[in-house]
């Protein structure tokens, strides 16, 4: 069993509200919580103890008293953002746990998107192949608590040979508050044969206060589907983030997955893909600049479940300050998985003598006919490339952060959509100022 902290008594006030606020739900999805909840309660939150928590505290999060979204939501505050938005993007915005923003233009034939609460409401027997699974084999207390507490979200269904014309960008924004605050969403997609989408994830902190963001995203992609999926986590600088995001790949699928991390004061990224079937492809991108006190954990796990299936993966680090950076990837190799092609490698850049990164690649290779690779690096920006560029009348400064944002834009530059790479230039023009 997992070792845990001493108390739960944050969520106290969260579990309180539940009966009243699921009441009117399916009977199975009901129970559902309830399971989830007691099993979290069994667990508690994680500890250091715990192989997977090994580089991570979740203390601040424990020792955090969290209150449920009351009164009226202030979607004007929204207004604040619109410089963030693409005139070309098919728009939802979640205000404070709540969807309250969707767009005006006609969605094509074979595309339905609704919010979770929604869709939970009207019945939602679609959800049980997702939400109704054996909870018991949980392994993380996160994951049973979004289970339990999840409010909103989305669910994105495209059915086959659609193609999505435009972007879908589900932005998740969060404001100032005077206690702290938990909000949690469940999302689903679902791309059924030979279909294509963009799809983009922002979580948006307004303000600098303490709250927690659990999302958890599960998304099938069916045979000769092609999916980008980008997410942005740019949390207030005293927030928690805790994502996960379950990606399953059937035959000749393909899926481009892009993860950013700009804010939050401590963020968890739980990435899991599953290669089910012969000719499925895999492409992680990751990137995480880091500064203050800042410290954010990347775990992703690439299952190779089939022969002739390909995964590459790259994630990269800028660290500076006192921030710490985790990354733990884990590539598997079943038995039957022969041809398997994979790579995996996490670079980092640390910028000061107080900035931290613990780094774990792993292989898991039951397999016999393969090619696999995965490598680390930890270095610090190139003295020679520095002196050229201030030989070049630019100052110290200046040079560190153009050597720093053409490290970071080697991730950004893959993203084929243009409107995420719009938006991932927004912050990281915050970052690296010019």
């Amino acid at each position: 069993m997992m070792n845990v902290t001493n108390n739960n008594i944050g969520f106290e006030n969260l579990f309180q509200a539940l009966h009243e606020r699921s009441k009117n739900e399916p009977e199975w999805l009901q129970l559902q919580r309830l399971e989830a909840k007691n099993l979290f309660l069994q667990k508690g939150l994680p500890d250091r103890r715990h192989e997977e928590w090994k580089y991570t505290s979740v203390s601040s999060i424990a020792k955090t008293t969290f209150q449920t979204h009351s009164g009226q939501r202030d979607v004007a505050i929204v207004s604040q953002l619109e410089n963030y938005f693409s005139e070309n993007d098919l728009t939802f915005v979640f205000l404070d746990g709540r969807l309250v923003r969707t767009p005006q233009q006609n969605l094509p034939v074979g595309v339905q998107i609704r919010g979770m609460e929604e869709f939970v409401l009207k019945g939602g027997d679609f959800l049980k192949p997702t939400l109704g699974k054996d909870l018991a084999l949980a392994q993380d207390s996160f994951e049973l608590l979004n289970q339990a507490l999840f409010n909103d979200g989305y669910v994105v269904q495209i059915a086959k040979d659609c193609a999505l014309p435009s972007p879908l960008h589900f932005v998740f924004v969060s404001t100032q508050q005077p206690q702290s605050h938990a909000y949690f969403y469940r999302n689903l997609i679902v791309l059924e044969e030979h279909a294509q989408a963009k799809i983009i994830e922002s979580y948006v902190g307004i303000g600098d206060s303490q709250y927690l963001n659990s999302s958890s995203t599960d998304i099938r992609v069916g045979r000769n589907a092609r999916l980008e999926h980008c997410k942005i986590q740019a949390e207030s600088s005293q927030a928690f983030h805790v994502g996960r995001c379950a990606i399953s790949l059937e035959r000749n699928a393909s899926c481009e997955s892009f993860n950013f991390d700009f804010g939050s004061l401590l963020a968890r990224n739980n990435l899991d893909i599953s290669l089910t079937s012969e000719g499925a492809e895999a492409i992680l991108n990751g990137l995480y600049a880091l500064k203050g006190s800042q410290h954010v954990d990347n775990h992703t796990t690439v299952d190779h479940m089939s022969p002739h299936t390909t995964s590459s993966q790259v994630y990269k680090g800028v660290l500076t300050e006192k921030s710490h950076g985790v990354f733990d990837g884990k590539i598997f190799v079943r038995r039957d998985a022969q041809q398997t092609r994979a790579h995996q490698l996490n670079k980092n850049i640390l910028l000061s003598e107080n900035a931290e990164i613990d780094t774990k690649p792993q292989l898991e290779i039951e397999a016999d006919d393969v090619k696999c690779s995965h490598g680390a690096t930890v270095g610090q920006l190139n003295a020679d490339e520095i002196f050229y560029l201030r030989s070049r009348g630019i100052s110290n400064e200046q040079a560190k952060a153009m050597l720093c944002h053409a490290f970071a834009s080697e991730v950004v530059f893959d993203i084929k959509c243009d409107s995420a790479r719009e938006k991932v230039n927004f912050f990281l023009g915050g970052f690296f100022p010019e």
